[in-house]
């Protein structure tokens, strides 16, 4: 996975995104890891942490292992500008656990139309909707609307989404009511805006970090 194009991250001493491959299973791809970097006006190395691991290797420390790894190579780059990343704090506290072990430290919140665009924003609804709807058993249908929620409510925070409109779609993917975890959660990010906001900076770097992403 270190073919990035023109970019020239790997022969410049940065680092793009890896595949994450179990060591018992290497022919199985567990989820990929890594950054979005690039160099900024004053040369250093800027950009975004990125992780995804499938549901199928939570727990086994696949990604403490991989946490390790990049968080020494952070430290010995001698242009690293800032790697930034967000998360969505009240239902993922293990991701800010993992981030933390890369190196990254809290640094408040972070607006989520600064991250993603309003668009993106309703298609991650539209997304949760989806998996409300395709959810096997009770149980995982549950853990989803609590996901949904918790995105909800940020989106209805920063007037993307209108919290009546959220509710309806909710309750309809649902198939009843929301439960009073559901309701308790979209309150809770509705009065806490955004996500939680990490980084980790080089001694030279003092600006701020270029979303790619957006």
């Amino acid at each position: 996975m270190g073919i990035d194009g023109s970019g020239g991250i790997w022969e410049n001493g940065g680092m793009g995104l890896f595949a994450v491959l179990p060591k018992t299973a290497e022919d199985r791809l567990a989820g990929v890891a890594g950054f979005y970097m690039e160099k900024n006006e004053r040369d250093l190395w800027t950009g975004e942490y990125f992780y995804a691991l499938g549901s199928d290797w939570h727990g086994r420390g696949l990604m403490s292992e991989a946490a390790d790894l990049f968080g020494k190579k952070l430290r010995e780059m001698k242009d690293l500008g800032v790697i930034y990343a967000g998360y969505w704090d009240l239902i993922n506290e293990a991701s800010g656990r993992l981030l933390m072990r890369t190196g990254l430290r809290p640094k408040g919140r972070k607006p989520v139309t600064e991250e993603y665009s309003p668009e993106r924003c309703l298609r991650m609804f539209d997304y949760d909707l989806w998996r409300l709807q395709e959810a096997d058993s009770p149980r995982q249908k549950d853990d989803i609307l609590l996901q949904a929620a918790r995105r909800a409510g940020a989106f209805v925070a920063e007037d993307v989404l209108d919290k009546d409109i959220a509710i309806r779609f909710l309750e309809d993917s649902y198939g009843s009511t929301l439960t009073k975890d559901a309701l308790t959660m979209l309150e809770k990010a509705i009065a806490q805006p955004g996500m939680s906001y990490l980084e980790i900076r080089g001694p030279r770097e003092s600006g701020t970090p270029v979303n790619r992403l957006r």
